[in-house]
């Protein structure tokens, strides 16, 4: 199976978690849904007419973190406006916390895609060329991120459900154990459950608990299904092989 690698980079973002209240807390990276939301973007795909097409049972996605990330809590101000001229003359606001994800220095996350060979042979193409429909974001319109096409990689499913050390989220069911004694020291272990796919009236049909570090290194781990994906690609003069599982 061939995958396509681009890399996301922006100052700040917001990835909304989906069980939050009205403080409008984010996630550390992007979930399957945000992905899918960003590429049609680029693809000029219309709202709400992509859930089918990028779905698990058509498309292949990942993401893996650069670099560490920090939040920060902001508050922002709401209008209240049930006609136009509230919008000039604004009578009620609201306060709202609002937590960002910054960069250190900056957002970097790697996007693996593959499957839906209509889909992939367009975004491979914009990709190569930097032309897109809609620019990239960072899970909301404010927080415009840049793409840059690393590769097209070769990808091979393990065989294996012994110890592998695994470079993205991982499905905390299909955890057997962490292997701590392979473990970087300043790993900190994050686990979120986060939205799978939607229908097309942007309900959530499926989510899943995953695990990752927050500074951005592998997970050494065993795992019960044969999940894990071997994909290599050359980046920067270097030959990369690394261990993936998809969303």
């Amino acid at each position: 199976m061939r995958v396509l690698v681009f890399d996301l980079k922006g100052s700040l973002a917001h990835f909304r978690k989906i069980y939050t209240n009205s403080s409008s807390l984010s996630y550390s990276l992007p979930p399957r849904t945000c992905l899918a939301g960003i590429i049609a973007a680029m693809l000029g795909r219309e709202r709400d007419s992509y859930y089918q097409e990028f779905s698990r049972e058509h498309s292949f996605i990942a993401v893996k973190k650069l670099g560490r990330t920090r939040k920060i809590m902001q508050t922002l101000n709401y209008m209240r406006a049930t006609g136009s001229r509230e919008l000039i003359v604004p009578r009620e606001h609201t306060q709202i916390p609002f937590e960002l994800v910054c960069g250190e220095p900056e957002l970097r996350y790697r996007i693996y895609f593959a499957g839906n060979p209509g889909a992939y042979e367009e975004l491979k193409q914009r990709l190569v060329n930097d032309k897109y429909v809609f620019p990239p974001y960072l899970g909301a319109a404010p927080f415009s991120a840049t793409a840059n096409f690393v590769a097209e990689a070769s990808c091979q499913r393990l065989q294996t459900r012994g110890l592998v050390e695994v470079s993205t989220p991982i499905k905390s069911r299909n955890i057997v154990e962490f292997s701590f004694d392979r473990m970087l020291d300043n790993v900190a272990l994050v686990k979120e459950k986060m939205p799978v796919d939607f229908t097309a009236e942007r309900y959530p049909v499926a989510s899943a608990s995953y695990v990752y570090d927050e500074n951005a290194s592998a997970l050494p781990v065993s795992l019960n299904e044969d999940m894990c994906w071997r994909i290599a690609y050359q980046w920067e003069e270097q030959d990369i092989k690394e261990n993936i599982t998809f969303y």
